[in-house]
């Protein structure tokens, strides 16, 4: 920290990197899980730690801020030396009565990283505080920028030669965990594990297998990865509407505030009533007597949402929770009016099909690719509605191989067919389209109608019934797609030679016929 901030008021922004490849660097569905309690409002639970351990008074530290929509205490009561401002796109914001008070901190927290996680990082801006909330704003956030370039790589010591190591992290082997047998983990797999067994009492689902329906004949589950579209951009049309009125910090981080526990109120709502809608509507289709768990929460972090589910259940559930989230729009209260975003919220979502002995932070990977993909698409000019308006889209992979992790690549060489005229044919039509109910988006739906995600399952659920064809010449018809349009036209005048109708939309024949066999709807 610079000298002359050490007896002035400051502003800090925290960030913890590396978070996603710390909670993924593991195939170990419990350190997955433990890792992500430990990341879960991390600074937060780190000052509250700090304060404690000094016998600091917590009513001049605040750390509380979801509760209190505008109250700025540290603004009004010079006695408040510390002040949790928000926590929202994963950076924390704190004022600071003098910059000593923030640079006793900053090392403590560090510290308290480092103990609790091993491996992460902590990033720390500090600015001088003034009057203007946006001025502030923009300076903390080009202090982070220079913070994080010029921030070290170093990781944790490694192991020496004469050390036993984690195959999957590369450190030593330093503690020994009694849970049924002996294992001998890393310190990060360590506090992973620990921080699962202290929390997590559902022994029923602390395993993937339990999530299958059959173990070895059926045993896919899904991974899926949801993440909110533009969120920066809504967030800050929104702060750029009340620039010009609005500059002062107790009415802006009322609003900051109100648009943060907004957006995680919403996307975790959606996901609640995505759960239950499993548990009350598609368990009986899988398993009347309900006793298969068919889904396990693994992250929610604001839009930023992973869970692991049967797979029978995946493409059901990502279109309820679309189609839910898409109904609800950021609100905030300014001047003591309630106002709304103006349009409703928007998100994409991967899907990674796996068995369950499959490597789970490559599934990760590949539903985070499909995901990505599925954003890429939507924010392409030809597939966006008025004013910018992002759709719902969700894109998925099977993966037989390890060769999926790299989604681009995998595709390029399973689902691109050479032609004779040297064109290229591609036999996959993702991602899907969930429609949105509002009346303001009808140009969304109609832009995007050609990839519903309707046409879809109603071709899984023609193709799934044995009536229409019989699944012996189903699979036969899903290698015919997978070898181009000439090969699939061939064995489809073979079946109407038998008297079997097919539906239209072919180019979704191959999407739907690669999921009959893991669909249920």
């Amino acid at each position: 920290m610079k000298e002359e901030l050490l007896d002035k008021e400051v502003l800090a922004m925290y960030d913890v990197r590396g978070i996603q490849n710390y909670i993924f660097r593991t195939n170990r569905i419990k350190e997955i899980k433990g890792a992500s309690l430990i990341i879960d409002n991390i600074i937060v639970n780190g000052l509250k730690d700090i304060i404690k351990k000094k016998n600091w008074p917590e009513d001049k530290y605040i750390t509380d801020w979801k509760d209190k929509s505008g109250e700025m205490e540290f603004l009004s009561n010079p006695q408040i030396e510390m002040q949790v401002m928000y926590i929202g796109g994963g950076n924390a914001y704190v004022l600071y009565r003098s910059g000593r008070i923030c640079k006793e901190i900053n090392r403590a927290l560090a510290e308290y990283v480092f103990f609790n996680t091993y491996s992460l990082r902590l990033a720390v801006a500090v600015v001088e505080k003034t009057d203007e909330y946006f001025d502030d704003y923009y300076k903390i956030t080009q202090e982070m920028r220079r913070v994080k370039a010029e921030m070290s790589n170093c990781d944790p010591v490694g192991a020496f030669p004469f050390m036993k190591i984690d195959n999957v992290t590369g450190y030593p082997l330093t503690e020994q965990i009694r849970s049924g047998e002996t294992e001998i983990l890393s310190t990060e797999s360590a506090l992973k594990r620990k921080m699962y067994s202290k929390n997590c009492n559902d022994r029923q689902a602390k395993e993937l297998d339990s999530l299958v329906t059959e173990k070895s004949e059926n045993s896919m589950l899904a991974v899926v990865h949801i993440d909110g579209n533009n969120m920066g951009k809504r967030i800050g049309m929104i702060m750029q509407s009340l620039k010009n009125s609005h500059t002062n910090y107790e009415k802006i981080t009322g609003v900051v505030r109100g648009i943060s526990s907004s957006i995680d109120r919403s996307f975790r709502e959606s996901l609640e009533k995505t759960f239950t809608y499993i548990k009350r509507d598609l368990s009986s289709l899988i398993d009347p007597k309900r006793k298969i768990i068919l889904y396990r929460e693994i992250i929610r972090a604001g839009d930023d949402i992973t869970f692991v589910c049967n797979a029978k259940v995946a493409i059901e559930a990502v279109k309820f929770f679309l189609s839910d989230i898409s109904k609800r729009k950021i609100t905030y209260i300014i001047d003591e009016e309630k106002k709304e975003d103006a349009f409703p919220f928007s998100a994409c979502a991967g899907i990674a099909f796996f068995h369950s002995h499959f490597p789970f932070s490559d599934a990760y990977e590949v539903a985070e690719a499909c995901c990505g993909n599925a954003k890429k698409w939507a924010k392409e000019e030809k597939h966006k509605g008025a004013q910018e308006q992002i759709g719902n889209f969700f894109d998925f992979q099977v993966c037989g191989t390890i060769s999926a992790k790299d989604l681009g690549a995998y595709r390029e060489k399973h689902y691109v067919i050479p032609q004779q005229n040297g064109n290229v044919e591609t036999i996959i039509h993702r991602p899907y389209y969930v429609e949105n109910e509002d009346p303001e988006l009808k140009e969304l739906n109609k832009k995007n109608e050609d990839h519903s995600a309707q046409i879809l399952t109603d071709l899984i659920k023609f193709f799934n019934d044995s009536d229409n064809l019989p699944r012996n010449q189903a699979k036969t018809l899903r290698e015919a797609c997978a070898k181009g349009s000439e090969e699939r036209t061939n064995y489809e005048v073979f079946l109407e030679s038998r008297q079997r109708k097919l539906p239209g939309n072919k180019e979704n024949w191959y999407d739907s016929l690669e999921l009959a066999d893991i669909y249920v709807g």
